[in-house]
């Protein structure tokens, strides 16, 4: 806003081969040498893979191949005994549902990685991913500004620590993991990874081509579903792309007051809706503003309870504003507004312990608020709300290049 009007186990990436690290994606023989690129898995000439340009070491990991899957917070796996299916991936294989437990993606490094911490236990509420019994922690490479994905990662055990050496070096101590049937050990091993000569490379190939071949793989080549779920911007181990973030919250913790203009402020509730403990919705009141009356839309109403005492009637006006409203609630997918007018001293008492900060970004779950330049823009993925002092608008947010995207 401007004021001028304006059991863990973690994943290291499966060696096909038993020499250098080079692989087609998704299978567990030895390929034929410079077969394929030594990053992506796609076909190439030998000794032609080059990072790509340089376009600043600011690149958000969401901006990456792996992008598509910080959303959907799943990879599908395929089984060490057999293939992936010819049909419905996604529904026939058991699914690694994640979260991000550590961001070292580094697109200026020879080599960064990304820890992910998850299960493919499908009865785990989504709320313990990451940290339930059963979870694994996985490792996912990068190269520069590429995901490698060739060859593909397996599943291995706790105690992980992963250490730079150099720019091209790191180096990956961790417990042994149990396939099913296997006797759970304490021993570590570390692994040492380097990038050289275009190419993935570790210190002992043959042992672990043979530790990797007993074990699930997770697929990173497979074209994901379709989904509504919001990309958000992950930063990288450089650059973080919020000032601030919060989960949604019970009242009152959903309170925020969010600076709008010199002298004035939004107080907004972002909370749950009653059916979807993932989704929810946002209202906004605006003090004494006059902003135009809008909705309902689809039979969405307005429910301006957290502002108003409930023995108020929220649909009041003051017949010198009966056109106009000081209240706005926001749905997504599709957008849909509704607003009334409430009385605004009623809130006074309301708890707002949460301050969105000013010229930033701010995430709220899956929401994100934009206080930057003039007004407010609330979204989720590419569909946001813009406001004003004086007014409200749709509008198109694009917060992630999509253009390293393979799908």
């Amino acid at each position: 806003m401007r004021t001028c009007g304006s059991t863990t186990a973690f994943t290291l990436f499966t060696v096909i081969a038993a020499g250098l690290l080079s692989a087609c994606s998704g299978t567990a023989e030895a390929p034929v040498p410079g077969s394929h690129d030594d990053v992506t898995g796609e076909p190439g000439v030998p000794g032609t893979s080059q990072p790509a340009p340089n376009d600043g070491c600011d690149l958000d990991l969401a901006s990456t191949a792996f992008g598509p899957y910080t959303a959907l917070r799943q990879i599908p796996t395929i089984n060490a005994n057999g293939g992936a299916p010819e049909e419905q991936f996604w529904a026939g294989y058991p699914l690694y549902r994640f979260t991000i437990a550590d961001n070292s993606f580094d697109p200026c490094a020879d080599l960064s990685w990304i820890r992910l911490a998850g299960t493919t236990e499908s009865d785990t509420p989504a709320e313990d991913v990451g940290a339930a019994p059963g979870t694994s922690n996985a490792i996912v490479l990068f190269h520069r500004d590429k995901l490698i994905t060739a060859p593909l990662p397996v599943p291995m055990a706790e105690n992980v620590q992963v250490s730079r050496t150099a720019d091209n070096t790191l180096e990956i101590t961790f417990g042994h993991y149990a396939p099913p049937g296997e006797v759970v050990t304490q021993e570590l091993r570390t692994l040492h990874l380097r990038w050289e000569d275009n190419q993935l490379q570790l210190d002992d190939p043959t042992w672990y081509a043979e530790y990797a071949a007993a074990r699930p793989q997770l697929d990173l080549t497979t074209p994901p579903p379709g989904s509504d779920a919001p990309v958000l911007p992950r930063g990288n181990v450089r650059t973080k792309p919020f000032e601030a973030e919060y989960e949604l919250a019970p009242f009152p913790a959903s309170n925020f007051r969010v600076p709008l203009a010199e002298g004035r402020e939004l107080r907004c509730v972002l909370q749950f809706a009653s059916d979807q403990p993932s989704w929810g919705w946002v209202g906004c009141l605006n003090g004494d503003a006059t902003w135009p009356r809008v909705g309902p839309e689809y039979g969405f109403q307005p429910h301006p309870a957290p502002f108003v005492p409930a023995t108020e009637n929220p649909a009041a006006t003051d017949t010198a504003v009966e056109n106009t409203t000081n209240y706005l609630q926001i749905s997504f997918l599709p957008t849909m507004l509704a607003s009334t007018r409430v009385d605004a001293a009623a809130a006074t008492d309301i708890p707002f312990g949460r301050t969105v900060p000013d010229e930033a970004l701010t995430r709220v779950e899956h929401y994100v608020v934009d206080t930057r330049g003039e007004g407010v823009t609330i979204s989720y993925g590419g569909a946001g709300v813009h406001l004003t002092s004086d007014g409200f608008e749709t509008t198109s947010v694009h917060l992630i290049d999509q253009e390293r995207w393979p799908w």
